[in-house]
């Protein structure tokens, strides 16, 4: 039936060859590899961490967000991911943005779904990491506000298209001040709702998409001079995108900056409460929001010793007891009190002698296997983190290839009984090159 002449196949023949050596191949294809059609779905409630303590913890019902970080791995084109609770439609939105075969990761703070997940897609087939920082806990005292809020995320400003009133790019000479307090949102369970005018900051994602040349974004709450800070640093016409939690300004708004001319992408995750509800509260909300404040900057010895950090000598920073500046009285410092669960912060990486990837995580335990940040040899990038805090007060950083580091900090949440951040030891629970997590459907 399959051989004419036992040595050429017939019509017949070639069709059952193609059907079993297709077969064949799809056994050897890994089964988690995402592809575009395709979704991850990432229980996130009941997922056992470890604390900067070492003990350990289990992600709780009451929990309203997550932080990761996302990274793709040698995509087949250049596209972009999204992460999205569950329960809804996925948005037009994107949580990372990224070009053929390359390696970028991005931090997500991500609303989590009633039934305790998350999801992931990609618009192009990939490998995806996921590494868990840590969670957000929601309110359980009656009628107070939750600390984190997810939000189904939303496009508010989009250059390109108009979207959010800015029809034009950004340059250096004209900022945009997007208005976030006072602004309808939805919610996961698609219900309507406000963000409040005491809301403390913001959970975006900018991207920079073909900037004129290199340059970085700053952002910043409006009604304060802007400060000497980064939230993305870019390559001249590339597609860039950063997690930034954005401390909101007294009249509402975040003020948004580019080195650059460049159209401008951002998305609205969520927002943090900065009302001082219920008796824990009285002296220290759930997050506390600070104008983005450079304590590192290892080309100058700003913060740490004047000298890159290489893979043998990981750079440490005291956090605990480290000088913020306040957006309502820029003369005063904020203090990180001893207190605090975890950090906002900024780093980035600047000349790296080679590719690699740079590891932030609670000095007291051991290094994990994880990421915060992917970069190639010679090119500036940076990457929004949630940094939990060591019990000694205290965060790590390891680069695995040597490099400049610059690390801005935005605010800290409230840690003790009552944390409205619960950080962990950065955890891996999505890895579809070894077959980490669930299989993609």
């Amino acid at each position: 039936r399959w051989f004419s002449d036992s040595v050429h196949l017939t019509t017949t023949g070639q069709a059952e060859f193609a059907l079993w050596l297709r077969a064949k191949i799809q056994e050897l294809t890994p089964s988690h590899y995402l592809v575009p059609n395709a979704r991850i779905e990432l229980p996130v409630v009941g997922q056992t961490l470890t604390a900067p303590d070492g003990t350990s913890l289990t992600v709780p019902e009451t929990a309203t967000g997550v932080a990761l970080n996302v990274a793709v791995v040698r995509p087949e084109g250049g596209g972009y991911g999204t992460v999205w609770p569950c329960q809804d439609q996925p948005p037009l939105v994107s949580s990372i943005n990224y070009e053929r075969d390359d390696i970028r990761s991005n931090t997500v703070v991500a609303p989590i779904s009633d039934d305790g997940t998350v999801c992931l897609l990609s618009s192009q087939g990939t490998d995806i990491v996921v590494d868990v920082a840590g969670w957000f806990t929601g309110s359980e005292a009656e009628g107070a506000a939750d600390p984190f809020v997810g939000l189904l995320p939303d496009r508010r400003v989009d250059t390109r298209f108009g979207d959010g009133g800015f029809t034009t790019r950004v340059t250096p000479e004209s900022p945009i001040s997007i208005p976030i307090a006072g602004t309808g949102a939805t919610l996961p369970d698609g219900s309507a709702t406000t963000v409040p005018a005491d809301a403390a900051a913001a959970a975006m994602n900018v991207a920079v998409v073909r900037a004129d040349r290199n340059g970085y974004i700053t952002v910043w709450p409006c009604g304060v001079e802007m400060p000497l800070a980064a939230n993305v640093n870019y390559p001249g016409g590339a597609v860039v995108s950063n997690g930034v939690i954005a401390p909101i300004g007294a009249n509402g708004s975040v003020c948004l900056h580019s080195s650059a001319p460049a159209d401008i992408v951002v998305d609205l995750n969520g927002y943090f409460d900065g009302s001082l509800a219920g008796e824990a509260s009285l002296v220290d909300p759930a997050f506390r929001a600070a104008t983005p404040t450079r304590l590192v900057d290892t080309r100058f010895g700003v913060g740490v010793q004047q000298e890159r950090v290489s893979p043998a000598s990981p750079l440490r920073l005291r956090t605990h007891g480290a000088e913020l500046a306040d957006p309502t009285a820029p003369d005063v410092p904020l203090t990180v009190p001893d207190g605090a669960s975890a950090v906002a912060l900024n780093l980035a990486i600047v000349q790296p002698t080679g590719n690699g990837f740079g590891t932030v995580w609670p000095c007291n335990e051991p290094m994990p296997t994880a990421a915060n940040v992917n970069f190639r040899t010679g090119v500036n990038i940076s990457n929004g983190v949630v940094a939990p805090i060591g019990a000694d007060g205290d965060i790590c950083v390891h680069l695995s290839s040597a490099a400049d580091v610059v690390i801005d900090v935005a605010g800290w949440f409230r840690g003790g009984a009552n944390a409205s951040f619960v950080g962990a030891v950065p955890q891996r629970v999505v890895d579809t090159r070894v077959g980490i997590g669930p299989v993609p459907t």
